[in-house]
């Protein structure tokens, strides 16, 4: 049998509303001859939101003398995820200079992530390093010193989109120094 080829189509996933407003957003599509799919998630139950079975316990860290939770300066926890964070160099001369910043998000525990930062500007030279944004700094600001360094939690997210969306959105307001704008190219593969 002669198989048709047909054009491929982009799948668009929106939360549910209410299918006035779906039916809406298939038809601009329609108008504007958009090649997507359209597809509704559901979404959070309010009774999802409200309850919890242990609503005041707080996350305790694994570990002592956590090198992740001593930089938050007890802002957080080494296990928050889903989160948008700014690591500082906390050098006098870069805090001064207003240099050494960096703005970054990840969906992994915060501190995997830090100690990967960390690691990075305590060995700026080796090669899997020498092309990341601290590694960078420290080989260029402090070919001898230890890292210094803080960690503040800038924001939470609760998707993807959502994360990605805001560390665009803080990298473009607070324009970090060791930034180099790659996350705003990142963002448009999450958007239609």
């Amino acid at each position: 049998k002669n198989r048709e080829v047909l054009d491929p189509v982009t799948t668009l996933k929106v939360p549910f509303l209410s299918d006035r407003c779906t039916a809406k957003i298939k038809e601009a599509a329609k108008s504007l001859q958009i090649p997507v799919r359209v597809v509704t998630t559901p979404g959070k139950k309010l009774r999802d939101i409200l309850t919890s079975s242990r609503p005041l316990d707080k996350k305790k860290c694994p570990n002592n003398n956590c090198r992740t939770c001593l930089a938050l300066n007890n802002n957080g926890n080494c296990t928050d995820r889903n989160v948008v964070y700014e690591v500082k160099c906390s050098y006098v001369e870069c805090q001064q200079s207003g240099i050494g910043i960096y703005n970054g998000e990840t969906y992994r525990p915060i501190g995997d992530r830090y100690t990967e930062h960390f690691r990075s500007a305590n060995n700026p030279t080796a090669k899997s390093y020498k092309d990341m944004p601290l590694a960078k700094h420290y080989a260029t600001h402090h070919q001898e010193g230890n890292p210094k360094l803080e960690l503040t939690v800038l924001q939470r997210a609760s998707t993807t989109v959502d994360r990605k969306i805001k560390e665009a959105r803080l990298i473009l307001k607070n324009k970090p120094d060791l930034n180099n704008r790659d996350e705003q190219i990142e963002l448009r593969k999450y958007l239609v």
